[in-house]
C-alpha cells in the first residue's frame, strides 16, 4: 500500500467524530494514515464499523485507495459506510444493533 504524503481530512470530519462519541460511540481516527484505510473505525456494542467522512456533495469523490480499500473490505464481508453527518453513523449503528 502506498499512502499519501500527509493527506488532508474532510471539513466536517472533527464535528462528527465530536457528535459520534457524545453519542457513545468509541472513534479511532485513521484519516492520517491515507492509501486504502478509510477515515475512522468506530465502534459501539460490540459493533465496528470502517467510516469514510465525506463533505456533503462530495459523497463519490473517492480516491484510488479509498476504492481500493472499500473494495477489499467488501471482498470479505465487512461493509464500510460513507456518511457525511453523525447522524447517519448513529443511524447505522442503532439498526445493526437492532438486527443483533
Amino acid at each position: 500500500m502506498i499512502r499519501p504524503r500527509h493527506p488532508k481530512p474532510d471539513a466536517n470530519q472533527a464535528a462528527i467524530v465530536e457528535e459520534c462519541e457524545k453519542a457513545g460511540i468509541y472513534v479511532w481516527v485513521l484519516s492520517d494514515l491515507g492509501g486504502e484505510v478509510l477515515d475512522t473505525l468506530m465502534f459501539k456494542a460490540g459493533i465496528c464499523i470502517p467510516v469514510e467522512i465525506k463533505v456533503p456533495g462530495q459523497e463519490q469523490a473517492f480516491t484510488k485507495g479509498e476504492i481500493e480499500g472499500m473494495r477489499r473490505l467488501s471482498s470479505v464481508g465487512v461493509f464500510p459506510l460513507v456518511a457525511t453527518s453523525a447522524e447517519e453513523i448513529i443511524r447505522v449503528f442503532e439498526v445493526r444493533a437492532e438486527i443483533r
